[in-house]
């Protein structure tokens, strides 16, 4: 018969968590509030594991993504129907809507960086950068050359990296916010999906197709290791020390998130996220992960405890 230890590990290969005997709880959630035109009232999803979330707070409907806590303990939330989009403060404390502006209906993803957000937008064959403060006051437009899938912060509140893709040719472009320029272009592989940068602003972690993670040298551009996750990953983050590399994992009816070790490039755990997980960002409060969960009717925030 296998240990304990090799069937938590056999499970975390294949991105089902081992059984637990603790009773799911079932979070129904309503919330109306008027903000260019989106409901935001709905049920709650449903976890892909029996571990229940250490909290959940209502979101809107049509959640595509969302942020960290910024130094005022608030979150925010991009939301996107196809026919208006905003981003919604929340605060992370009570869970309430604090304030809600527009932003472009092409937005594709937000991150947040010092004391500004950055919103990053896809049209047909270019995109752009738009940087706010957390009032919601445009602060610029930066001009992509192609569609732009991701935007993520660094350790530098200036920096910000933006993933574009158009057609098979993929890149990661270094914005600086302060100036407006691109400091930066490092070509990718064509089916890149995610990336985010390390603590030291030395090396680009990416989101290969077909389940690789390559590690990819800012200075040098080139790809100095790789090595494989689960082959289902939609998005990565890094823990703000960079020592846990966290994959998101969209399956059929579910959701979970790998933790991996940057030092032993291997999984050490496999954490439960909802189901119709949009976006998996760390907690800079605690050893947490914060899940952002959207489809067309509903959405809310589901907090989980992850390992530092």
């Amino acid at each position: 018969m296998p240990s304990n230890e090799q069937f938590r590990l056999r499970n975390a290969e294949t991105g089902k968590l081992s059984p637990t005997p603790i009773i799911a709880l079932v979070v129904v959630l309503a919330l109306v509030v008027v903000a260019v035109g989106v409901s935001l009232s709905g049920p709650s999803s449903k976890s892909s594991s029996t571990v229940t979330p250490l909290r959940t707070m209502p979101a809107a409907a049509n959640t595509i993504g969302g942020t960290a806590q910024d130094t005022n303990g608030d979150v925010y939330a991009l939301v996107n129907g196809g026919k208006a989009a905003n981003v919604q403060k929340i605060d992370f404390s009570t869970g309430k809507v604090v304030a809600i502006f527009p932003v472009s209906v092409a937005a594709t993803s937000i991150a947040l960086g010092g004391d500004v957000l950055a919103v990053g937008t896809s049209f047909k064959a270019t995109g752009s950068v738009a940087f706010y403060s957390f009032a919601g006051k445009k602060l610029r437009t930066v001009p992509m050359p192609a569609p732009v899938v991701q935007i993520t912060g660094s350790s530098d509140q200036y920096d910000f990296f933006a993933l574009t893709k158009y057609g098979q040719v993929a890149a990661a472009l270094d914005v600086n916010q302060r100036t407006g320029n691109v400091t930066n272009n490092v070509p990718l592989s064509g089916s890149t999906t995610s990336l985010v940068v390390d603590p030291g602003i030395q090396n680009l972690y990416t989101l290969v197709g077909g389940g690789t993670i390559q590690i990819v040298n800012l200075s040098t551009k080139a790809v100095t290791q790789h090595f494989v996750v689960s082959p289902y990953g939609s998005s990565i983050t890094l823990s703000p020390n960079g020592g846990v590399l966290y994959e998101l994992k969209n399956l059929v009816g579910s959701s979970n998130v790998s933790v991996i070790s940057t030092a032993t490039e291997a999984v050490v755990k496999v954490v439960p996220s909802p189901a119709n997980c949009v976006g998996a960002v760390p907690s800079l409060t605690g050893p947490q992960i914060i899940d952002y969960v959207g489809t067309q009717t509903f959405g809310n925030i589901q907090i989980f405890a992850v390992p530092s």
